[in-house]
């Protein structure tokens, strides 16, 4: 079989998938590019597809990367959107510990939210990410957050966050969302 043929039958019968950074990180959303240390990790870009999501193959996807990934590094990163609430339970499930949750100021800027208990870990996290720490989240989603930076002049009344900007794309503020935590390592 060639590796084409090889290649496109594994396309085609993926039904979940993941990347693992090793050196460098980009986080588009959030305009954020650095350079890892060789101690850090960083996964991202997790999906399951529909029919195959709530039977468990996210956080076995996520254990199965740092099982072969320990030997390599001390910290493992990994981020979600607080508005992805199904990324936050499968990040738990696989045993990532909380340790602050990314936000917009009210400048339009990215910062981080400790959780007290996770002060200093959340610290590595801010000082990984070139972000600051910040004392309290702002923006209940991304998408309207990321609305000052990217649209300041757009401001709207009925938008779901100050400063009251516009939202382009339709928003999950509006629904009920439950407390979400979107910084996890793995120390």
């Amino acid at each position: 079989m060639g590796i084409v043929r090889m290649l496109r039958e594994w396309m085609d019968n993926r039904v979940a998938y993941g990347w693992l950074a090793t050196s460098k990180v980009s986080i588009g959303e959030l305009d954020i590019n650095v350079e890892l240390s060789p101690n850090d990790r960083y996964l991202w870009d997790f999906a399951t597809l529909p029919d195959w999501q709530g039977q468990g193959l996210y956080p076995r996807l996520l254990q199965s990367i740092l099982e072969q990934e320990i030997q390599n590094a001390k910290r493992f990163w990994i981020i979600h959107a607080p508005e992805n609430l199904p990324s936050g339970a499968g990040m738990s499930k696989a045993g990532f510990e909380f340790v602050g949750q990314l936000s917009f100021t009210v400048d339009g800027k990215v910062g981080l939210a400790p959780y007290s208990d996770s002060t200093e870990r959340a610290r590595l996290g801010a000082d990984l990410l070139q972000v600051p720490l910040i004392e309290s989240v702002l923006a209940p989603c991304w998408t309207c957050g990321g609305m000052v930076a990217k649209h300041p002049d757009k401001a709207d009344a009925n938008s779901c966050w100050p400063p009251k900007r516009s939202n382009e794309s339709g928003c999950c503020c509006a629904k009920e969302v439950k407390k979400s935590n979107n910084v996890i390592s793995i120390v």
